[in-house]
């Protein structure tokens, strides 16, 4: 896949002048292209600034991303020139959201990220089927530092579907042995499940981190999200939630 950027209808978010200088960046092991305007990527990211601006051999446009996912890089360069996350109701597309968040946080993208959060609970407050898997909680506490939100947010939401009854956060059965497999791989999700059950208390429910406090999906709820000291939340979704099937894997976008 090559990234064109002269193919997007409308770059609604951006200045009219994007510059005349294009950069090539290869994504994965697969090495997908993506060609996009300099000026732009450069003013949005400080790592890609310093490497097609400084002293690096990505001074000369062209950048390769191995430990990078196509999954992730894609909604990126879709944010960078649209200044959106696309809503789409699918398991697969979820997963990749998660990526993208990891991606996010490790550029200091905030906006990005808190963007990526809201749609993720978005997509799982409305649809009941959307599963936080175990490999999901696992990428996340892999590939973030221990305060991110998209640990707690992750492992509070896999945690209280161990127990679709009681919500108890107390697992049964194979789900036992998916939970014990977690602990057992990384001794941060360890850790915080025993303090999630500890600030519970007996007989608690795991809290709903799929809803805003009024129990109801609500995009524009800071929980969960990244802000400086005494800085306004910038991402306020005001569309209504739209209820749509739930597709349980999908190639859209």
């Amino acid at each position: 896949m090559v990234f064109l950027p002269q193919r997007i209808p409308q770059l609604t978010h951006l200045n009219s002048n994007l510059g005349t200088e294009f950069v090539t960046i290869y994504v994965g092991k697969e090495q997908k292209e993506y060609i996009v305007h300099k000026q732009v990527i450069c003013n949005t990211a400080d790592y890609f600034s310093k490497a097609f601006t400084g002293a690096f051999q990505e001074r000369v446009g062209v950048m390769h991303l191995p430990e990078e996912t196509s999954d992730a890089f894609g909604l990126f360069v879709h944010w960078l020139y649209k200044g959106e996350v696309p809503l789409i109701h699918t398991q697969n597309y979820l997963e990749r959201l998660f990526k993208l968040y990891v991606f996010a946080e490790k550029l200091c993208l905030v906006e990005l990220a808190n963007r990526t959060m809201n749609r993720i609970r978005r997509i799982c407050g409305c649809n009941p089927k959307a599963e936080t898997k175990a490999s999901m909680v696992s990428y996340a506490f892999q590939n973030t530092f221990t305060d991110s939100p998209i640990r707690e947010w992750a492992l509070q939401d896999y945690v209280r579907h161990l127990d679709k009854s009681k919500f108890s956060g107390i697992p049964t059965g194979k789900d036992s042995d998916g939970l014990r497999l977690l602990c057992r791989e990384n001794d941060d999700i360890f850790q915080d499940y025993l303090n999630l059950l500890r600030n519970l208390g007996p007989g608690k429910q795991v809290p709903n981190a799929r809803f805003g406090d009024s129990g109801k999906v609500d995009d524009s709820s800071c929980k969960f999200h990244r802000h400086k000291m005494n800085e306004a939340c910038h991402v306020q979704e005001t569309q209504a939630p739209v209820f749509i099937s739930w597709v349980s894997s999908s190639e859209l976008f």
